[in-house]
């Protein structure tokens, strides 16, 4: 370019053709400062960091700004949490705004330098890519068996929590079995051994308020939970039926007006 096509541009168009071009990078270094300052200074207005991962509203990046704004605040967040050395390529920007703009909820980008990006509900989240487990079941699996007594605590390290049960004297009068910093369960219908796990695919049950039994999965999604959040959900079964999901509680199993006794399900952080 310079022994060939600059001294073509002076001769054939303009001699003053490279001062021109000289002056118009200039122009393009002070608006990429410009660019990349604001693009920094919007990220961390909007994202917010937790776990290791930056989180960012997908209208954000999708709607709100221009296109070279919302293209640098993506570029700023994968280098956050980029560990390894990778280009971003501009195809590489376009997906995660792709992304943002109609990407399925709970799908994942894997981008250069370890760092993926996955849709969750209405943000975007940016994290570095988890290499050692990528290939291995979650780590948030569990399953105890449960001996009811007055109280029974039962610690669930894997989700930082202790699940609690009481057994408690149900009066005659009807009540809402959410009340009470729990769920009631009617203690002459638990038959066979209880297990507390962690969810599993194809679990089902059928809340109160519902006719029919649903996937946990289908109710979670109701709730806006993600796949991500779902890792360890625990679950109370008894005899292989869920009687107790975190959040829920099977109407078949529920204290009603005729219960006598019930187990008061509640979970505390450990």
């Amino acid at each position: 370019m310079r022994k060939k096509l600059l001294p073509l541009l002076e001769k054939e168009f303009n001699p003053k053709a490279v001062e021109h071009l000289a002056e118009l990078a200039q122009l393009a270094r002070k608006d990429e400062a410009f660019l990349s300052y604001t693009a920094k200074l919007r990220c961390d207005a909007l994202s917010t960091f937790t776990d290791g991962a930056y989180r960012i509203p997908i209208r954000d990046l999708a709607s709100s700004y221009s296109e070279a704004l919302a293209s640098r605040i993506i570029r700023v967040l994968v280098d956050k949490v980029r560990e390894n050395a990778g280009e971003l390529a501009t195809l590489h920007v376009g997906a995660v705004r792709q992304l943002a703009r109609s990407g399925e909820n709970g799908k994942v980008l894997q981008l250069p330098g370890g760092v993926d990006v996955r849709r969750d509900n209405d943000a975007l989240v940016f994290l570095a890519r988890d290499k050692k487990n990528s290939n291995k079941k979650t780590s948030k699996e569990f399953s105890h068996k449960v001996e009811l007594g007055r109280e029974t605590s039962i610690a669930l390290q894997e989700m930082g929590c202790v699940i609690r049960l009481r057994s408690i004297d149900w009066p005659i009068a009807g009540r809402d079995t959410s009340k009470r910093g729990g769920f009631a369960l009617d203690e002459a219908k638990l038959n066979g051994p209880l297990v507390l796990r962690s969810m599993q695919p194809g679990d089902r049950i059928r809340p109160e308020g519902r006719q029919h039994a649903h996937k946990l999965s289908r109710l979670l999604n109701e709730k806006r939970i993600s796949r991500w959040e779902r890792e360890g959900w625990p679950v109370l079964e008894s005899a292989k039926n869920i009687v107790w999901a975190r959040g829920f509680v099977a109407a078949e199993f529920a204290a009603t007006e005729r219960t006598r006794r019930a187990i008061l399900v509640s979970e505390e952080p450990a």
